[in-house]
């Protein structure tokens, strides 16, 4: 037996097998990296965060200890038709224990002081997966001799289930910190496989559609806005702060005021911490900001004009917006508020008449070119000419409260962005349920553009 084997060559000092154990514990290879290295990195000051009193110790210090440590080590095989448990209570002074075993073991058992797993055993459903992993009953002072063998397949697995898992986390906390809903009024989904993976069974899936998130070459605009003055206060200010993290404006004209930056990590804080209403499934912040990392991977969308729309209205509502290092009166865009929509609480939402923060022109706004006959906005996000697939436009609505709220003091931020069609148009699969389907769609393509956007 292995075991047997390596106790007696301790016992018996065998040259050979310290040399053996003196390498584990000190040598680095290739693939594997020694006790003693990985200790000395979460020694390090950069890992403080998970140093739980880990201790650094020498070779000489090991091998005193080495005998007295290997010769108490037992087997014990632990399955559904196995007689052998482990019992804690029984060992005041601690088990030293190899533990073999399939159902039970995997299936959720923790093992107190683990430090070292071999695991082959998979399964093909998410859920299933999540129960075979928790086994560590981690102890302050032994997280640097825990080791984890398994398969490259079994480690991808992992991997996309804990992507899957902290997508949905962060769902859960824009839903109750940001859109400040509850799970009856907010669509979740879930991140389905490329291939083998399954969420669940397939009878615990019965109501469950896939659909593809790409938002090549779609305009999304947020044409549904919280009412409530918490909403309006928090959007205004991450708006404003937004806008004062760009550089100074490219362009101020009669028509807009313009930025450009190639920093996305601003574009997606802002994004992150934009209230939408939560029945706007299709311009839910979470999904945009998932859909511009993805497409980052591949060199898209890592060039963004951010643009706030400039009218000239007479007597028109105007508000402060800090813009570089002035501050500019800004007249704010009227659109009517749409009352007969049957599946939106028109008391607690603002629905823009006919779903169109733009004016069709809008789209142009990071455009060298001044005939835009025949041009539409489609046509733009379609052509690279026009609108590269590096290339985004963000736009910034600040939309006036007259007759949608009652304190008419601060403006209420809309936005809506154009993405260019992608040559690299990779999406995401998620499962949503059926009934809640009809809140993903998001093709928000505007086709009238004689239409009068002030009524």
């Amino acid at each position: 037996m292995e075991l047997s084997y390596y106790q007696q060559g301790i016992d018996q000092n065998d040259m050979f097998i310290l040399e053996e154990m003196r390498q584990v514990f000190e040598r680095n290879t290739d693939n594997y990296k020694s006790f003693a290295t990985t200790t000395q990195e979460i020694l390090n000051p950069n890992w403080q965060s998970i140093n739980l009193n880990v201790k650094n110790h020498d070779w000489e210090t090991i091998l005193s200890n080495l005998h007295a440590a290997a010769a108490k080590i037992t087997v014990k095989t632990v399955n559904g038709g196995s007689a052998d448990v482990l019992n804690y209570f029984d060992e005041p002074k601690g088990v030293s224990v190899i533990v073999v075993g399939g159902d039970k073991l995997s299936r959720g058992l923790t093992l107190e002081g683990l430090s070292i797993s071999y695991y082959l055993r998979a399964s093909k459903m998410y859920d299933t997966l999540m129960q075979m992993g928790r086994w560590f009953g981690y102890r302050k002072g032994y997280v640097d001799l825990c080791r984890l063998f398994t398969s490259d397949l079994i480690n991808e697995w992992y991997c996309h289930i804990a992507l899957a898992s902290n997508e949905l986390r962060e769902e859960f906390i824009y839903m109750k910190d940001v859109a400040g809903a509850t799970p009856k009024d907010f669509a979740l989904k879930v991140r389905t496989h490329p291939n083998l993976l399954q969420i669940t069974a397939a009878n615990k899936m019965r109501k469950a559609i896939t659909m593809k998130f790409t938002f090549s070459g779609h305009l999304v605009q947020t044409y549904l806005l919280r009412k409530d003055r918490y909403s309006i206060q928090e959007n205004l200010k991450n708006s404003e702060y937004f806008i004062n993290q760009l550089n100074m404006p490219e362009k101020i004209d009669k028509h807009k005021i313009l930025w450009r930056t190639h920093n996305v990590e601003q574009v997606i804080s802002f994004l992150s911490a934009f209230r939408v209403h939560p029945n706007l499934m299709k311009a839910n912040p979470q999904n945009l900001v998932n859909y511009i990392r993805l497409q980052c991977q591949v060199g898209e969308l890592t060039e963004w004009v951010v643009a706030m729309p400039l009218i000239d209205k007479g007597e028109s509502k105007t508000f402060p917006f800090k813009i570089g290092d002035k501050c500019r009166d800004v007249q704010l865009i009227k659109r009517a508020h749409q009352d007969n929509i049957k599946k939106n609480n028109s008391e607690d939402c603002y629905f823009v008449n006919r779903g169109n923060l733009l004016s069709p022109s809008d789209e142009f706004f990071d455009l060298d070119i001044t005939d835009f006959k025949g041009l539409t906005g489609k046509k733009v996000r379609e052509n690279q000419s026009l609108r590269p697939s590096k290339r985004a436009l963000l736009l910034l609505y600040p939309l006036n409260p007259k007759g949608i709220v009652e304190e008419k003091d601060l403006p209420i931020m809309g936005i809506a962005i154009s993405f260019p069609k992608s040559t690299n148009p990779n999406g995401v699969e998620y499962a949503v349920h059926e009934q809640l389907l009809d809140r993903f769609n998001y093709d928000d393509d505007l086709e009238n553009e004689d239409y009068d956007y002030e009524t």
